[in-house]
């Protein structure tokens, strides 16, 4: 999947992922939650 990383005072503030069918974008996915960024 393609993705975009914000980044807010050195810590990753959200992710964004594009799901792409046929080169249509057909899902859009932001996650914000700080539990679930602590991988990235």
């Amino acid at each position: 999947e393609l993705a975009l990383v914000f980044h807010r005072e050195g810590t990753v503030y959200s992710v964004d992922t594009l799901q792409i069918t046929d080169g249509l974008i057909t899902g859009y996915r932001r996650v914000m939650n700080p539990d679930k960024l602590l991988r990235v």
